[in-house]
């Protein structure tokens, strides 16, 4: 069945495939409780008024090398890179707010977590991939536009343009994405496949033919019984995090600056790696 016809997950690699992005967000995507501070003149969480998607694109001929770090990394801080969640035993999966929290498998008294942080930010400085963001100040959005698009489609749209953009003639690549529900992956599909079809005010149709296909994958793989993760959405959720706070303060933390340097276009990332909207 085409990818086209209804949200599908995707275990393997297209052997036709030049390069693959994962894409993850930080912040909430919902105008719903902007439009209610606005319209009260209340504060607003800085969690609900900033939205930022993540990509990290990866070639093809690094993907293999760059999945045994990952897994590297994994074994030396896990028996079998295994974890207990909850009563499933599943693969340990790097989630960047567990990782922040030292929540689950990334307790002090799991692992070494000074160590573990030291391997994983060497890891991020080391592996060869490319990231390309966007983030935008959900209330100057609803100030500025009359009709403001939803920032979820808007945001994903500016992050698309800008694979399009980094991807050579001639190449394809694919698209995972981290699934959201059955709905949300719909409707969001539909935007992406109207994307495509119509093109936009700087790219044709025809330019977004680079992407051969947009999956929406879960955590785990229920294929292997959660004991396979899916690496590379983790590593889209590592990089989202860093980019969407320096959105928020304008400050680049040590997190930040271990990655800075693979945003598309360094050392002129804004508006080309790295788009901030309005």
């Amino acid at each position: 069945m085409s990818w086209r016809n209804r949200p599908t997950h995707i275990d393997y690699l297209s052997s036709s495939t030049d390069n693959i992005a994962f894409i993850d967000e930080s912040g909430t995507p919902s105008l719903k409780k902007v439009i209610k501070s606005d319209l009260q003149g209340t504060t607003l969480d800085e969690n609900e008024r900033y939205f930022t998607v993540t990509a990290c694109l990866i070639k093809r001929t690094d993907f293999e090398a760059l999945q045994d770090l990952v897994m590297e990394l994994k074994f030396k801080y896990w028996k079998d890179a295994l974890f207990v969640y909850k009563t499933q035993e599943k693969r340990i999966c790097f989630h960047s707010r567990d990782i922040r929290g030292r929540k689950e498998a990334f307790s002090d008294n799991i692992i070494d977590y000074s160590s573990f942080i030291y391997d994983l930010s060497a890891l991020i400085d080391s592996a060869p991939f490319t990231i390309i963001s966007s983030s935008i100040d959900k209330l100057r959005h609803i100030e500025t536009y009359i009709h403001p698009e939803p920032p979820y489609s808007l945001c994903m749209n500016f992050v698309l343009e800008r694979i399009v953009m980094a991807t050579d003639n001639n190449h394809k690549c694919e698209i995972i994405l981290e699934s959201r529900g059955k709905s949300e992956d719909k409707e969001l599909l539909n935007q992406i496949k109207y994307l495509f079809d119509h093109g936009n005010t700087y790219f044709s149709s025809n330019d977004f033919k680079k992407i051969s296909g947009i999956f929406f994958n879960p955590k785990w793989s229920k294929m292997h019984n959660a004991q396979k993760s899916y690496w590379g959405l983790e590593l889209a959720d590592l990089c989202a995090y860093p980019i969407h706070k320096y959105f928020i303060y304008g400050t680049k933390d040590k997190a930040f600056l271990t990655l800075e340097q693979k945003i598309y276009n360094y050392p002129t990332v804004n508006g080309y790696g790295f788009k901030k909207f309005p």
